[in-house]
C-alpha cells in the first residue's frame, strides 16, 4: 500500500502544480504528460486518454508536431490505445510515429529503431506475425552494424525476436537467440540485473513450451529467488515471477504446490498495489481459472464476478482484459450447466469481440462455436 500511497501522493501534488502553472506552455504540457502517466499507470485509462490528447495537441503547438516530446506522447498515446483495445487507433500513431522518425532522424536513428520495435511488439499482440517479424529482424540487424553486437538495446531487440518464434512455435529458432540474449545480458549486465532475470524467465517459458519441465523449473525457482533477494518479496517484478512459477506448477498437474503461489500472488498484488489494480485483477482472474479447472466452482465463482466488474468500471467493457474475465465466467456458467446464464454472456462476449478484433478473428469464431453448442443444448433440454 506504501507504493500506492506514494503513487496517489504525487498525483494530488501534480494536480496542484498543474492549476498554478501558467498555460500554454512547455511546463504545462509537462505536468499534463506526468498526470498522464500516472492515470495509465493505475489503469485508469479513461482519465489518461483526455490528458495524453492534450498534451499531445499542447505539445504540437507550443514545440512543433516533430519535436522528440511530441513523437514521446504520440507513441504513448499509441500505447494507451493499444491497452484499450482500440488497435486501429493504436495502429495508425506507431505508424504516424515511425514515420516521422525516419524522415527527421533517419531510417538508422537508436529512437526510430525503438519506434520499429515498438510497431513489430504491436503487431505481434495482434497476432500479426507476418507483419511483426520483418520489423523485428530489420531492427536487429541494424542496432548490430550500428550499437554493436553486445549492446543493451540490441539485446532487447534479440530477445524480443526470440519472443516471436516463440509465439509462432518456431523453438528451434527461439532457442538460440534466448540463450544468447541471456548469456549475453550476464556477461554485460550481471546475473541479477532485471534485463537478465527477463532473459531467464523466457528461457524457462521456451522450455516449459517445449516440455522441457526438468530445464524450466530451476529457471523459474532460481529467477523468482532472485527477485525476492534484489527487488523484495512484494515488488511486482518478484509477483510476475512468483506467478509464472504458480502457472509453471499448474501446467504440470502439481495443483497443491500452484495453489499456495496463486493465492500468495493475489494477496500481496492487493497489499502492494491495491485491489483495483489492473495486475492485482489478472491475478484474481488466475487464481479463478485455476478454481474452476479443478471443479471447485464455489470458489471461482465470486472471483470471476468480482474481476468482471472491476474491470468493466476501471478498464470498459471492451478492454481485452474485461473480456477475458467474461469468457472465464462464461466457461464455468457452461461447466456449472447453467445454461440459461451462460448463453447471453456469450452472445454480448461475442459481440463485443467481433466489434473489437472482427468477426473472422481465431476467438471470435471460436465463441460463436462455443455459444452454438450452449444453445443446442438447450433446445435438447
Amino acid at each position: 500500500m506504501v507504493f500506492e500511497q506514494l503513487r496517489d501522493w504525487v498525483l494530488v501534488v501534480a494536480r496542484v502544480e498543474l492549476e498554478q502553472v501558467k498555460e500554454d506552455t512547455k511546463d504545462e504540457a509537462d505536468l499534463i504528460y506526468l498526470v498522464a502517466n500516472l492515470y495509465g499507470g493505475q489503469g485508469r485509462y479513461d482519465e489518461a486518454e483526455p490528458l495524453y490528447k492534450e498534451c499531445l495537441a499542447k505539445q504540437k503547438t507550443i514545440l512543433g508536431s516533430d519535436h522528440p516530446d511530441t513523437l514521446t506522447s504520440m507513441n504513448n498515446l499509441a500505447y494507451l490505445y493499444q491497452s484499450q483495445g482500440k488497435y486501429d487507433d493504436a495502429e495508425s500513431l506507431y505508424k504516424d510515429c515511425l514515420a516521422k522518425k525516419k524522415t527527421i532522424l533517419g531510417s538508422d536513428h537508436p529512437d526510430t529503431l525503438t519506434s520499429m520495435n515498438n510497431l513489430a511488439a504491436f503487431y505481434e499482440s495482434q497476432g500479426k506475425y507476418d507483419e511483426a517479424e520483418p520489423l523485428y529482424k530489420e531492427c536487429l540487424a541494424k542496432q548490430k552494424t550500428i550499437l554493436g553486437s553486445d549492446h543493451p538495446d540490441n539485446l532487447t531487440s534479440m530477445n524480443n525476436l526470440a519472443g516471436l518464434y516463440r509465439s509462432q512455435g518456431k523453438y528451434d529458432k527461439a532457442e538460440p537467440l534466448f540463450m544468447d540474449c541471456l548469456a549475453k545480458r550476464v556477461t554485460i549486465l550481471g546475473s541479477d540485473h532485471p534485463h537478465t532475470l527477463t532473459s531467464m524467465n523466457n528461457l524457462a517459458g521456451l522450455y516449459r513450451s517445449q516440455g522441457k519441465y526438468d530445464e524450466a523449473e530451476p529457471l523459474y525457482k532460481e529467477c523468482l529467488a532472485k527477485h525476492e533477494t534484489i527487488l523484495g518479496s512484494d515488488h511486482p517484478n518478484t509477483l510476475a515471477s512468483l506467478n509464472n512459477l504458480a502457472g509453471f506448477f499448474n501446467s504440470q498437474g502439481k495443483y497443491g504446490e500452484a495453489e499456495p503461489l496463486y493465492k500468495a500472488c493475489l494477496e500481496k498484488y492487493k497489499a502492494r498495489l491495491g485491489s483495483d489494480y489492473p495486475d492485482t485483477l489478472m491475478s484474481m482472474n488466475d487464481l479463478a481459472v485455476f478454481y474452476r479447472k479443478q471443479g471447485k466452482f464455489d470458489e471461482a465463482e465470486p472471483l470471476f464476478k468480482e474481476s468482471l466488474a472491476k474491470q468493466k468500471t476501471i478498464l470498459g467493457s471492451d478492454h481485452p482484459n474485461t473480456l477475458r474475465a467474461m469468457y472465464g465466467l462464461v466457461k464455468l456458467y457452461v461447466d456449472q450447466g447453467k445454461f440459461d446464464e451462460a448463453e447471453p454472456l456469450y452472445q454480448l462476449h461475442l459481440k463485443n469481440c467481433e466489434t473489437l478484433l472482427g468477426p473472422d478473428d481465431g476467438l471470435s469464431i471460436a465463441i460463436r462455436e462455443n455459444l452454438d453448442n450452449v444453445e443446442e443444448i438447450q433446445s435438447e433440454v
